[in-house]
């Protein structure tokens, strides 16, 4: 298989596809990372696995960063996504894809629906958020990264997807509104995430609740991933 680039933004969509890699008998190697623009990177075999950060601003600089090195033949955006439309549920698998990319992502073993995606600058806490971007932009989930990147792939000519998991669904609210807990580097700040829990100590729960869905949903696009990076490209593309 031609070598490629896989893109996360954060460890907590990179890292369980690595173990399921491993675990699947598929070469892995971490390695330290000499860009700064990038927080971590792997190799999968062939494929680059890159962690960029969270936000647009971090996918583009990570993504303009290692296509300036990368020998890649393409790429493909990977990570959670919230649902718009009312019909997706947590665990769902969703794409977008040129029409050239090489990766069989319409594979009916891969369980993933092609699908719009929105590309937003914010998270998506509450339904009535959801309802409006859905309304907005026909759109049939949300995710915060992979439309920069593609579109810098697209002025370079090399194929790209998208392959997002559900992490919540669209009739429902996100415990926390994380959009305020952010640094303007869209990390997560420890102090304000302490401050919000000891202001509200009754969403612990909810938030433990979350954290198993989002966790259970990263397994289930792990697995799908290294299917997909496994097998050999489809030869009729």
């Amino acid at each position: 298989m031609a070598p490629g680039l896989v893109f996360f933004a954060v460890p907590q969509e990179a890292d369980p596809f690595l173990r399921q890699a491993r675990a699947a008998g598929l070469p892995v190697a971490r390695r330290a990372t000499s860009l700064p623009s990038i927080l971590s990177e792997a190799f999968v075999g062939p494929h680059r696995v890159v962690v960029s950060g969270m936000g647009q601003a971090r996918a583009l600089a990570a993504a303009r960063a290692v296509l300036e090195s990368s020998e890649a033949e393409w790429l493909l955006t990977c990570g959670f996504a919230g649902a718009l439309r009312p019909d997706l549920r947590v665990g769902d698998l969703v794409h977008d894809a040129d029409p050239w990319f090489p990766l069989p992502l319409e594979s009916p073993s891969l369980h993933s629906r092609p699908s719009r995606l929105a590309c937003s600058t914010r998270v998506a806490v509450t339904r009535h958020d959801k309802a409006r971007l859905h309304a907005e932009t026909g759109a049939d989930a949300v995710e915060m990264e992979s439309g920069v990147i593609r579109d810098l792939c697209l002025a370079r000519a090399m194929p790209s997807a998208t392959l997002r998991v559900v992490s919540d669904e669209a009739h429902e609210d996100l415990p926390l509104d994380f959009n305020v807990l952010m640094t303007p580097d869209h990390d997560l700040h420890p102090g304000r995430m302490a401050w919000a829990i000891a202001r509200a100590p009754w969403k612990i729960v909810s938030l433990l609740k979350f954290q198993r869905r989002v966790s259970w949903a990263a397994r289930s696009l792990a697995a799908a991933l290294a299917s997909l990076t496994a097998s050999p490209p489809d030869p009729t593309i």
